[in-house]
C-alpha cells in the first residue's frame, strides 16, 4: 500500500500497482525478473493551499519510484525538529 500523509494526518491509501516482478524462490536460488509496465498512482481531491506532504512506500515490497508529479508548486520542507531516517535498503531491512 502507498499512503499519503498531509500535515501529519493519513488522508489516502492506495494499492501499489504491479510492474516488474522479481521472483526469488529461496536462499541461494536464482532470481528471475518478470518485466512489467510502470503504472500511475494518483491521490486526487486534496485540499488547496500549502501543506506538508509525505508519501509512504510499501514496507515489504521493493518499490521503484519512476517519477513524482504535482499539479502545484513544490517547495523543500522547512525544518521541523523531527529526526529523519532515510533508508535505501539492505538485506537486513528487506528481510532477506
Amino acid at each position: 500500500m502507498l499512503e499519503l500523509v498531509l500535515d501529519g494526518a493519513l488522508v489516502g491509501r492506495q494499492q501499489a500497482p504491479v510492474g516488474h516482478v522479481l521472483r526469488m524462490a529461496g536462499p541461494g536460488a536464482v532470481q528471475r525478473l518478470i518485466p512489467g509496465e510502470p503504472a500511475t498512482v494518483r491521490f486526487a481531491g486534496l485540499p488547496a493551499g500549502m501543506k506538508d506532504v509525505e508519501l509512504w512506500l510499501p514496507q515489504q515490497t521493493p518499490t521503484e519510484l519512476v517519477s513524482l508529479r504535482a499539479d502545484g508548486e513544490v517547495l523543500a520542507p522547512l525544518p521541523d525538529g523531527r529526526r529523519r531516517w532515510v533508508h535505501h535498503g539492505s538485506s537486513i531491512s528487506h528481510c532477506i
